[in-house]
């Protein structure tokens, strides 16, 4: 059986030369070392000592998660895409999280699939695709 022990030692420095004429410390301050620090130690020394929760693995990886949140915004982002709007929109897509090789693969994929559904934009995806770069 192991025994989880929990030390610490609070030091303070005093010279008695500057003691002597230093004002008293403030109440807070006084409050904080002699009883608050210590609550907080024993509370902090009682949780260490108690078991270790086990891990868990997430069912979808945090990468995926990622990826699918920043898939979802550039679907948003061009779902309201129009000439009118594209300067702004751009700056959004731009600014969505594309951080790897794959998002933007999938991205592009994205542009790809929404200019073939309509074809009148193709030269705005295009553009698109072009300040992505």
């Amino acid at each position: 059986m192991a025994l989880n022990v929990c030390f610490l030692t609070v030091v303070e420095e005093a010279d008695s030369s500057t003691h002597a004429q230093s004002h008293p410390l403030p109440l807070i301050t006084l409050l904080f070392r002699r009883l608050l620090l210590p609550l907080a130690i024993s509370l902090f020394c009682a949780l260490m000592e108690g078991p270790t929760p086990s891990l868990v693995k997430a069912e979808v990886p945090w990468s995926a998660r990622r990826r699918n949140r920043v898939l979802k915004t550039v679907k948003e982002i061009l779902n309201n895409l129009t000439p009118e709007k594209f300067d702004l929109l751009k700056g959004q897509l731009i600014d969505s999280g594309i951080t790897s090789a794959d998002i933007l693969k999938d991205v592009v994929s994205l542009i790809f699939d929404k200019a073939v559904m309509e074809p009148t934009f193709c030269p705005m995806y295009a553009q698109l695709c072009a300040e992505l770069n």
